[in-house]
């Protein structure tokens, strides 16, 4: 899975962009890095509150957004992740996502 954060959205792929997912950072109401319990897994799942896109291990950035919706990536660097996030939006918070 790759992850990748421009000035306008977070985006992500598994393999060669066959499945491709975005989220407009302009949604975006708050992220923070969180650990998924083991019992999630891996792959793409609905994980109780929301949608889990992971390949490997446990940690990951929950992501929610305006809406109330909750997407949480899995990542081998959450704080990279997550300050990418928060240096593009201004003002949001880190507070819990659901």
């Amino acid at each position: 899975m790759t992850v990748s954060v421009d000035n306008r959205n977070v985006s992500w792929r598994f393999g060669p962009g066959i499945f491709k997912r975005t989220i407009a950072l302009r949604d975006v109401d708050a992220a923070q890095t969180v650990v998924n319990p083991w019992y999630s897994g891996w792959g793409i799942r609905w994980a109780g509150g929301g949608w889990l896109y992971n390949v490997s291990g446990f940690q990951a950035v929950a992501i929610r957004t305006k809406n109330g919706g909750t997407t949480r990536l899995g990542t081998d660097d959450p704080d990279h992740l997550l300050a990418a996030i928060l240096e593009r939006v201004p003002g949001i918070g880190q507070s819990p996502a659901r």
